[in-house]
């Protein structure tokens, strides 16, 4: 099993644990689109989740709605994507999810 696989089955489990208007994070230190966009992607047609705006006090790039000949869903641009050469550090990624 992959991880992008074993990380789709976590943030399905996760998201069923939230309770009504409930919040979650999904966070990885990658900026690998099969781990992050893609995972939140297939949580976005599972589930009533929607991405709800991430107000940080430093700099961030959006996510990706699109990504190596395939489309994500448009709200992935309001999920955050921090690179390397931009904050001295590894790359990560952030989605902050709720109940739709």
């Amino acid at each position: 099993m992959l991880l992008p696989d074993i990380q789709k089955k976590i943030i399905l489990r996760g998201f069923d644990l939230l309770k009504n208007d409930g919040v979650m994070l999904y966070a990885t230190c990658t900026y690998n689109p099969a781990e992050n966009e893609s995972v939140v992607n297939f949580l976005l047609k599972e589930r009533d989740a929607d991405i709800l705006p991430i107000h940080l006090g430093i700099a961030f790039e959006p996510g990706l709605s699109e990504w190596n000949n395939e489309t994500y869903d448009k709200r992935l641009t309001g999920t955050a994507r921090f690179y390397p050469h931009h904050v001295d550090s590894v790359g990560f990624f952030m989605a902050r999810i709720g109940r739709r």
